[in-house]
């Protein structure tokens, strides 16, 4: 941090002597000369600090801030898949609903590609009326969601056990 620091400080020093240089300066030669001897002088003042400097600090702000980024995006995945599995569970428990199978409880798992697609892996119905409902429930879902999608009926857990 302290050659950022110092490189900052010269260049901020060598900007005020310029300005102050070009305004006591009459406009002529003298002035083109003297941009370009100052603008050296900046070049090679601003390219010492570089070359003398020790930048380990700023890879490890880098780093940093990266790391921060990336537990930001997986936080912000997690909570869009939570949200869109929910939304995905109470529209197929919906779906269900008006085909006739009622008091299907559905879950689902959702997972986003590296390109940001969606992907719907697996949906898991549990029917109250296993039975009878099962081949129904098997055939609404397919047509829901597709033939890719692996797709779980079992049966509602009893409250007594």
């Amino acid at each position: 941090m302290e050659t950022i620091k110092s490189i900052i400080l010269s260049a901020c020093f060598i900007s005020i002597i310029s300005a102050a240089l070009g305004m006591a300066v009459p406009d002529g030669k003298c002035e083109g000369q003297l941009k370009l001897i100052l603008g050296a002088i900046f070049i090679v003042t601003a390219a010492t600090g570089i070359m003398k400097g020790d930048f380990s600090e700023l890879s490890e702000i880098s780093a940093g801030s990266v790391a921060v980024t990336e537990s930001t995006a997986t936080s912000a995945d997690d909570y869009f898949i939570a949200a869109a599995e929910k939304n995905l569970n109470r529209t197929l428990e919906n779906y269900l609903k008006e085909k006739g199978i009622l008091g299907a409880e559905v879950s689902s798992r959702i997972d986003i590609s590296e390109n940001g697609s969606i992907y719907i892996n697996e949906v898991t119905a549990s029917l109250s009326d296993y039975y009878s409902e099962y081949v129904f429930a098997m055939e609404a879902l397919k047509n829901a969601v597709g033939e890719d999608v692996t797709i779980y009926v079992k049966r509602q857990a009893d409250e007594n056990g």
